[in-house]
């Protein structure tokens, strides 16, 4: 989903999130864990996430995931995916999961 036209208030539950940008150049941006709808609501007015829409169109994706693992698969996928941001580092194990197709 477009990051500035999700409405996060039709987002219920945690997990965890990756966002990335498209175009010319795609790179992932954020992966992140938490309460999806705060956590994206706070992506969409995180202004140096927001430098990077000149460079092509930001996207958002989302799984709910147990709390008690959330933060291995964040961890998981940071690590698979290299984003530009870390969320917060995480001493907890690596979960592995799939990645988005």
């Amino acid at each position: 989903s477009d990051l500035h036209r999700v409405n996060v208030g039709q987002i219920d539950g945690s997990g965890v999130f990756i966002v990335w940008q498209g175009g010319q150049r795609p790179r992932t941006l954020r992966v992140g864990a938490g309460p999806i709808g705060q956590r994206v609501g706070a992506l969409q007015r995180d202004e140096a996430l927001l430098r990077y829409r000149n460079a092509g169109p930001i996207y958002v994706t989302w799984a709910q995931v147990p709390p008690g693992i959330s933060d291995g698969v964040m961890r998981f996928l940071a690590g698979r995916l290299m984003p530009v941001f870390e969320d917060r580092p995480s001493r907890t194990p690596a979960i592995p999961a799939n990645l988005p197709a």
